[in-house]
């Protein structure tokens, strides 16, 4: 499969085309435990991975985009 030109959640709903956002980042993680201290994130060079995965064709791909984070 070729480069994705961009990601989006866009899909059509009762006629009118919405999506969600993207959030990076969270304040608490999968067990409802804070994320600070050393498990917080830090600027830096971060890969944000997008999966895929097709059942009705049984196909899978990902696409990695390099992302900047920059605490002031």
């Amino acid at each position: 499969m070729g480069p994705a030109a961009k990601v989006n959640t866009y899909k059509l709903v009762n006629g009118t085309l919405s999506g969600d956002d993207i959030m990076i980042g969270a304040e608490k993680d999968g067990l409802g435990n804070p994320i600070n201290g050393e498990r917080q994130w830090a600027s830096g060079q971060y890969n944000l991975v997008i999966l895929y995965k097709n059942t009705t064709f049984n196909m899978n791909t990902f696409k990695s985009i390099p992302i900047t984070i920059l605490y002031e």
